[in-house]
C-alpha cells in the first residue's frame, strides 16, 4: 500500500511541478513580449531624435551659409566691385554647395534613423519569437505534466494490482455510495 501511496504522491507533485513551470515559462513569455514592445518604442523614439538633430544641423548649417554669403555680397559690394560675373557665380557656387551639404546631413539623418528603427523592429522580432517559443513550451511542458502524471498512477496501479495478487481494493461501505468491492454493486 506504500508503494500506492508514494507512486500517487510522486504523480501529483509532478504534475505540481510541471505546472509551476510552465508558469515561470508563461511569466517569461510575457516579459519578452514587453520587451518586443519597449525595444520598437525605444527605436522608434532614437528615430525621431536623430531625424530631428540632423535638421537642426541643417538649419544651423544654412544659417551659417546664409551669413557667409551675406558677409561675401556686403565685402563685394563695398569694395565697388558690381555684383555680377566672376563674383556672383562664386557666391553662386557657395550657396549649392551650403545648400548640398545641408540636405546631405538631413539625408544622413533619415538614414540612421531608418537604420534604428530597422535594428529595432527586428530586436522586436527575436522577442517576440522568444515569447511565443516560452508560450509553446508552456503548453508542452504543462501536456508532458499531466501525462507523466497519468503514467505514473497507472504504474501505481499496476503495481498495487501486482502486490495484491489481483484483488480489488475494497471501497468503505454505508457511505451511501454503495459498495464497489468484489461483492458488486450493493447500497
Amino acid at each position: 500500500m506504500e508503494f500506492a501511496v508514494y507512486m500517487g504522491a510522486k504523480a501529483v507533485l509532478g504534475l505540481y511541478a510541471s505546472r509551476r513551470q510552465a508558469e515561470a515559462m508563461e511569466a517569461a513569455a510575457d516579459f519578452a513580449a514587453v520587451q518586443a514592445q519597449l525595444s520598437l518604442e525605444q527605436a522608434q523614439f532614437v528615430a525621431k531624435l536623430q531625424l530631428k538633430a540632423g535638421r537642426e544641423e541643417a538649419i544651423r548649417r544654412r544659417q551659417d551659409s546664409a551669413r557667409a554669403v551675406g558677409a561675401a555680397v556686403v565685402g563685394v559690394a563695398g569694395s565697388g566691385t558690381e555684383v555680377s560675373g566672376s563674383p556672383l557665380a562664386v557666391i553662386a557656387d557657395a550657396i549649392h554647395r551650403d545648400e548640398s551639404d545641408a540636405a546631405a546631413v538631413i539625408t544622413n539623418a533619415k538614414l540612421r534613423a531608418f537604420s534604428e528603427e530597422a535594428r529595432g523592429r527586428a530586436r522586436a522580432l527575436g522577442f517576440t519569437a522568444q515569447a511565443e517559443q516560452l508560450r509553446e513550451g508552456a503548453d508542452i511542458t504543462r501536456t508532458v505534466g499531466l501525462l507523466d502524471a497519468i503514467a505514473t498512477g497507472a504504474a501505481a496501479a499496476g503495481g498495487y494490482y501486482k502486490l495484491t495478487g489481483g484483488a480489488s481494493p475494497a471501497l468503505p461501505t454505508g457511505t451511501g455510495y454503495g459498495d464497489y468491492g468484489a461483492g458488486g454493486m450493493e447500497g
